[in-house]
């Protein structure tokens, strides 16, 4: 059960983190939905989390705009929802026609815009019957430009963040715990009929390597979703489990190497997965925090010990068993990347981010450190055409860091990119 997605879809879920979209199959008169999501969050529908989709009225500047998302229970108590809005008529039209449904295909996508699982959602109709009326009493809603009064109030975009925002406050209290209420919205429970997880390959060194959602071995397919962004930054200079000689073996110096000669710098990116396949779905959020920042702790020590070798000069190597040539290695700025499955909410990031910062000040690494998931490199990495930009994108994400004291922060779009 794979979507093939249109041009539209793939520029849609290219330049966005997560989202929800509606797509018509042109082959046939049939409409389904697609959404991005970070892996261990599709791995919990897998498992069995309950899902249900939004629909919602945001009243912006005077006029309604349209919305719709998908929650996610990947903790009963902290679910996940995605949000879009609808502001052409097409994409308005699709989610009314969705709504005449007894059951709709829902395809999900992750942090490297793959199809990954294919799902049929079966939902109640006489809920949808009632969505449908209540929509009817909110109309017209927002078509983007094509509204005079609008343009003169606000620019397409600031109008779309401000729906998202209000939309957001309306699913998620307030610090006084009082919602922000929508003109409209409406939950509507699914209920999934999972297929088989979508194969994906991916090409490393004279091997070619098959991933699939339900991989026993979790860490593993993470490795290779970094090995594919990283490869792109560094093309011909990228390392899956580089080497070091210990006593008469070798064993692994980390998880991924990238470098570039003109820039003068050098990646390394330590793999933390977040297992979800094996663990219980109602684990406590304070536990699962626990094991997250146990997790970066040890991923930092491995950094450390990483950067050491690479200063030091010793010889590293890759899977063949030859020599790397890493540029300057003694001078050259590393940037040191602990990248884990889900900047997770629960934690304190304001902590974690002074034991990066003090890492990153010491002046025996010369390295910048930093944490972040696979969401935020695929962002980043769409952003970098060239190591150089990649490392500017890194240099100010740290220094942003710095400034807020958090590592709960993501990337924006470069400048040159608006």
């Amino acid at each position: 059960m794979v979507l093939i997605p249109s041009n539209t879809l793939i520029k849609k879920l290219n330049i966005s983190l997560t989202g929800l979209w509606t797509e018509q199959l042109t082959n046939e008169n049939e409409t389904v939905l697609a959404s991005k999501l970070p892996t261990n969050v599709i791995k919990a529908v897998y498992c069995g989390a309950k899902c249900s989709i939004i629909i919602s009225v945001i009243e912006v500047e005077q006029v309604q705009i349209l919305c719709a998302g998908l929650q996610i229970e990947d903790e009963v108590d902290n679910p996940i929802t995605v949000f879009n809005p609808f502001v052409t008529e097409d994409e308005q039209f699709l989610i009314e026609k969705l709504l005449t449904y007894q059951s709709v295909k829902l395809y999900f996508f992750d942090e490297l815009s793959i199809p990954v699982l294919g799902t049929i959602c079966s939902f109640d109709n006489s809920q949808s019957k009632k969505v449908l009326f209540e929509l009817k009493k909110t109309k017209p809603y927002y078509l983007g430009m094509s509204n005079d009064t609008i343009n003169s109030l606000l620019e397409l975009s600031q109008v779309i963040d401000l729906a998202l925002d209000l939309f957001q406050k309306d699913i998620y209290p307030s610090e006084d715990g009082k919602p922000l209420m929508a003109l409209f919205k409406h939950l509507i429970p699914l209920s999934l009929t999972i297929s088989e997880p979508i194969p994906n390959y991916v090409i490393t060194t004279g091997v070619t390597i098959e991933t699939k959602l339900n991989d026993n071995n979790e860490g593993v397919a993470q490795e290779q979703s970094i090995y594919a962004l990283i490869g792109y930054i560094y093309p011909n200079c990228t390392f899956h489990s580089p080497k070091i000689e210990k006593e008469t073996s070798k064993r692994e110096l980390i998880d991924i190497i990238g470098f570039d000669f003109e820039s003068k710098t050098i990646c390394l990116v330590e793999s933390k997965a977040m297992y979800i396949l094996e663990i219980e779905m109602n684990r406590p959020g304070k536990r699962r925090a626990t094991s997250v920042v146990k997790q970066i702790n040890k991923a930092l020590d491995q950094l450390k010990g990483a950067i050491k070798k690479i200063r030091s000069g010793e010889d590293i190597f890759n899977k063949e068993g030859q020599i790397i040539n890493i540029p300057e290695r003694k001078t050259s700025l590393i940037h040191a990347i602990i990248l884990i499955s889900e900047m997770y909410f629960l934690i304190d990031w304001r902590e974690v981010a002074d034991v990066i910062l003090k890492s990153s000040e010491q002046d025996q690494y010369k390295a910048l450190f930093h944490v972040f998931d696979l969401q935020e490199l695929q962002y980043l990495a769409n952003y970098s055409k060239e190591a150089k930009v990649f490392n500017s994108l890194l240099i100010q994400r740290w220094v942003e860091v710095k400034k807020k004291r958090s590592l709960y922060i993501r990337g924006k779009r470069p400048i040159e990119y608006e």
